[in-house]
């Protein structure tokens, strides 16, 4: 396992909620499990290609791990994974490296992961992803290597992958409000009133660390939570 594949894998075993799994690597060339997933990356390039089947590989690997037999994983809504029955998950790729992310659905209701390489989002992505407000508080309290942009990005687009297929709803930046604590390496996640609630919450929670030159965020949805009041 490459390097930055084993600290992220250490990081979330480390964080992440008990009986969940996880599988990271680096992207490379990988097979198809079934006509699905080829139709699914037919018209792609070798580079869309190799991440897509990559991130189905290492999904396949960590849901092993649960106990879970090796199943197709097609494509869903909005290009979500549509994963096994009584099982939810998530995939992230940036940089080269790939990680997925795994648990039951009985225990969880839904898990987002993100990775991205620092330093590789444009200042268009980052203005969009973080208000000024969001900026001001991130950088007042700043207290790590990681700049409040590619966090906020980040932590965002986690709260997507576990919001969206709860409520098959689209999330845009600007309808979640981010609340960073540096210190704890953890953070809360607000949607906006004008969006459902997701299991019965408004406010999700998430875990984040720089991994080698990659940022990571985790959420994840537990269903023994108790729903917002």
């Amino acid at each position: 396992m490459n390097g930055s594949a084993a600290l992220v894998s250490t990081w979330l075993r480390a964080v992440a909620p008990h009986a969940t799994a996880v599988a990271a690597g680096m992207i490379g060339p990988a097979t198809a499990f079934d006509e699905s997933e080829r139709t699914a990356i037919a018209c792609a390039v070798a580079k869309r290609r190799n991440e897509f089947l990559t991130g189905r590989e290492l999904a396949r690997r960590a849901l092993d791990g649960l106990g879970c037999p090796a199943a197709p994983i097609p494509v869903g809504d909005m290009r979500m994974p549509v994963w096994p029955e009584g099982y939810v998950g998530s995939i992230s790729h940036s940089g080269g490296l790939c990680v997925a992310h795994v648990g039951r659905s009985g225990d969880l209701a839904g898990i987002g992961i993100d990775i991205e390489l620092v330093g590789a989002l444009g200042l268009h992505l980052v203005s969009q992803a973080c208000s000024p407000e969001e900026w001001a508080a991130a950088e007042c309290d700043r207290r790590s290597d990681i700049d409040p942009g590619t966090l906020c990005f980040s932590a965002k687009e986690s709260v997507y992958k576990a919001y969206f297929p709860l409520t098959r709803v689209f999330l845009d930046h600007a309808d979640v409000r981010l609340q960073i604590d540096w210190a704890r390496g953890r953070f809360a996640a607000r949607v906006k009133d004008d969006r459902p609630s997701v299991a019965g919450r408004r406010e999700l929670f998430g875990r984040f660390s720089r991994v080698g030159d990659h940022v990571a965020t985790a959420v994840w949805i537990e269903r023994r939570d108790q729903p917002e009041r």
